[in-house]
């Protein structure tokens, strides 16, 4: 999947589905404007949290008579999951080639998953940041287990509805926001959106979300004399502190700016006071604002609008669930700034008007070129010498004949270069670090890539042809040498031996010994294994 790029709709209709707790909520957008709105209950013999996908035949006969009743003008459909069946994690991984990244994604993601990543429909996005001056790549993963997804999808597929987009609720509802310019790309700010008895903060900045918590709002029991409201406010401020305080540790240095706040059916004057005890800026958001007063919106439409807008607001990244992959992971980290293509066009026009300028100019240079040229011919002539009476396809022959004695001389190898390497290579080896097996092939190549014999038997004297009469073959020697390497790291922390697999390997590209004799020095698998009742990462680094 490539970032912001999905099956594109024949119509500028759309219909954004927020499939809720307590129901459906759909919104039909036409040309990014909202039209129409409506909340669909599911029936009250539904098990509350569990209506999403558990009861497929009466979820679908729900659906399928609120499309009919209503008459929704289009059939795309735009899907809004919500959080409780999302898997939302974000670490941060050492700088490499894009091509290296998609292998130690799913590398890192089992570290933070309880089951297997084919067990997931899943996307990622990768940034470049900086640590403590050390340029990383931050990785927002998302996925959904497979199992649920197609819940989803079947009900939705089964109600005649063309499934082309979803994605997690919490994106669909920052995409609202900054469609409505309620929040900027540039900024970081947390949304705290209030249901009840749930609640969930979303902090986004650079057009993704970067955080998500959900939790309860149960006040529980208290002390004597202290009214629910005030236990149930208490813990509010508490979830949302732990809430920053966790996102600053994930993301040093980032601080949150402004909270906005949304509810639906939450307690008037809940987060009064709540901007004094964080020390920021706290808003109340009206989904009215959002969209037309007159369609009554909630939270839910919010979220099955912001859905609906997927590819139109191009400062919000689209993680596409319904198609899943991450090859958007090379893309995003080799866009090209914005105005390259300014600048090319306005090169080839520079390059059009030197083209038509130098029409023109050979007009007055031809003569002098003709008479250059008859001066080098007569001094090509001088350097031939005898060979200036023979044909043009003998020299050449006898040319390459003695480029390729040359170059069969030169090649002979003298004695081995790999020995040394192995030298450097132990004397650059860091602490933590141990190999367990050292492979070194090597041999010689013709010039057309086939293996050459070191030595030749001789022919028979009955041969047909005497050795004098047999053409001499002159076979430029390439030798070549490869170096492979496996062992093991051990710090305790299988992160801090990944990073020092990972620069272990920059050291070997960067030192000029190795990168003048191997052009590909690239790490193999990795794996946490138990040595001797310890947790150690394997690994295999291969110089070729």
């Amino acid at each position: 999947m490539e970032l912001g790029v999905f099956k594109t709709m024949s119509t500028a209709k759309r219909l954004g589905i927020f499939w809720g707790e307590e129901g459906f909520n759909l919104v039909d957008v036409s040309k990014e404007t909202p039209t129409e709105s409506v909340f669909i209950p599911f029936p009250k013999s539904l098990t509350p949290g569990t209506s999403a996908v558990t009861n497929d035949v009466q979820v679908l006969d729900i659906l399928q008579k609120a499309i009919r009743s209503r008459g929704f003008s289009t059939s795309e459909a735009y899907l809004s999951i919500p959080s409780r069946d999302i898997i939302i994690r974000w670490f941060v991984i050492p700088s490499m080639k894009p091509s290296e990244i998609q292998g130690v994604v799913a590398f890192e993601a089992k570290k933070y998953i309880p089951f297997g990543l084919d067990e997931l429909t899943h996307t990622y996005y990768p940034s470049m940041i900086t640590v403590e001056g050390v340029p990383q790549i931050g990785i927002l993963f998302v996925g959904i287990k497979k199992t649920i997804f197609q819940q989803y999808t079947n009900v939705l597929i089964q109600s005649g509805l063309n499934l082309v987009y979803s994605e997690p609720g919490s994106m669909s509802l920052v995409r609202a926001f900054v469609a409505r310019k309620m929040i900027t790309n540039e900024e970081v700010c947390a949304i705290l959106s209030i249901t009840k008895d749930q609640g969930e903060i979303i902090i986004a900045s650079q057009g993704f979300v970067k955080f998500i918590r959900d939790f309860k709002l149960q006040a529980g029991s208290g002390p004597e004399g202290v009214a629910e409201m005030d236990l149930v406010k208490a813990k509010l401020f508490n979830e949302v502190r732990v809430s920053m305080d966790f996102f600053t540790r994930q993301h040093p240095g980032i601080e949150v700016g402004r909270v906005l706040t949304i509810s639906s059916g939450a307690p008037s004057g809940l987060w009064a006071g709540l901007g004094d005890d964080l020390g920021i800026t706290v808003q109340g958001v009206d989904p009215s604002y959002v969209m037309d007063r007159a369609l009554a919106p909630d939270t839910g439409a919010l979220h099955a609008y912001g859905v609906a807008l997927a590819g139109h607001v191009t400062s919000v990244i689209d993680f596409n669930l319904s198609e899943g992959g991450a090859a958007q992971s090379i893309k995003a980290l080799t866009t090209k700034p914005e105005g390259a293509n300014s600048k090319i066009l306005a090169l080839a026009v520079i390059l059009v008007c030197l083209g038509i300028g130098a029409v023109f100019f050979a007009n007055f240079t031809t003569a002098y070129l003709l008479k250059q040229q008859d001066t080098e011919i007569a001094a090509i002539q001088a350097k031939l010498g005898s060979m200036r009476d023979m044909a043009r396809d003998e020299i050449e022959s006898k040319e390459k004949l003695e480029k390729r004695k040359n170059d069969a001389l030169r090649s002979l190898p003298v004695r081995s270069r790999i020995a040394p390497l192995i030298i450097r290579l132990i004397s650059l080896i860091p602490d933590g670090i141990w190999f367990e097996n050292l492979n070194v092939s090597s041999g010689e190549k013709g010039e057309d890539g086939k293996k050459k014999s070191s030595s030749h038997s001789s022919k028979s004297s009955n041969s047909s042809k005497s050795a004098e009469n047999r053409p001499l073959e002159y076979y430029k020697l390439v030798g070549f040498e490869a170096l492979t390497a496996s062992g093991y790291a051990y710090l305790e922390d299988s992160n801090a031996e990944f990073e020092l697999i990972n620069r272990f390997v920059e050291t070997l590209r960067a030192d000029p010994d190795f990168s003048a004799r191997f052009s590909d020095i690239k790490f193999g698998s990795l794996q946490v294994q138990d040595l001797k009742g310890k947790k150690v990462t394997s690994f295999t680094i291969t110089c070729q």
